[in-house]
């Protein structure tokens, strides 16, 4: 239950493009709760995100990166995997 409240309060963050409060809520996920497997795709995707916001693309790209690695059968590396070609496309 606190994984996804820490990723729906990135979410909110992140709509509100607050990227700081985005990355930090993200991140709460693979700090203090590795084990909740299910939330890890939606908090790597988000925090990648947030990263890019931050126009920290090294970071959005190992996020991005790591998703698709860890995670490949999720929803969310599909859209990872898109994203990723947008970096390789600038």
């Amino acid at each position: 239950v606190l994984a996804e409240a820490w990723v729906r309060k990135g979410d909110a963050f992140l709509a509100q493009r607050q990227w700081d409060g985005a990355v930090l809520a993200y991140l709460h996920v693979p700090v203090f709760f590795e084990t909740e497997k299910r939330w890890m795709p939606p908090a790597l995707l988000g925090s990648a995100r947030a990263f890019r916001g931050l126009e920290d693309l090294e970071r959005a790209k190992k996020s991005l990166n790591d998703l698709t690695a860890d995670y490949p059968k999720s929803a969310q590396a599909e859209i990872a995997r898109a994203e990723l070609q947008k970096f390789r496309v600038v």
